[in-house]
């Protein structure tokens, strides 16, 4: 079973990741996706005070998730890709939430 610091030592990177897509893109696209990602940052903080909390339990199979996750953040090249990656992101914590 992985640790929490693994769970998010891996979804900081994948932020991170991401991050770095939009400061990369162009102006226009930054300022759609930025707001976006700053809504996503706001689910990772709650998510993580619920980890730390011990309230969430990630398995093996949810670790599969987040990397899959990340190799798609990583292939990300256009905005729409980027749109997808983010709300992927979003939806892994909502689930890991309920």
């Amino acid at each position: 079973m992985p640790t929490n610091a693994e769970v998010l030592s891996q979804l900081d990177l994948i932020r991170t990741n991401l991050q770095v897509l939009i400061d990369n893109s162009g102006l226009r696209d930054r300022k759609e996706l930025q707001p976006q990602l700053d809504k996503a940052n706001e689910a990772y903080d709650a998510f993580q005070a619920k980890v730390i909390a011990g309230g969430i339990v990630v398995s093996d199979a949810d670790m599969q998730e987040m990397s899959q996750i990340k190799q798609d953040v990583d292939a990300a090249a256009q905005k729409e890709e980027i749109v997808n990656a983010i709300a992927k992101v979003v939806a892994f914590m909502a689930k890991k939430m309920i």
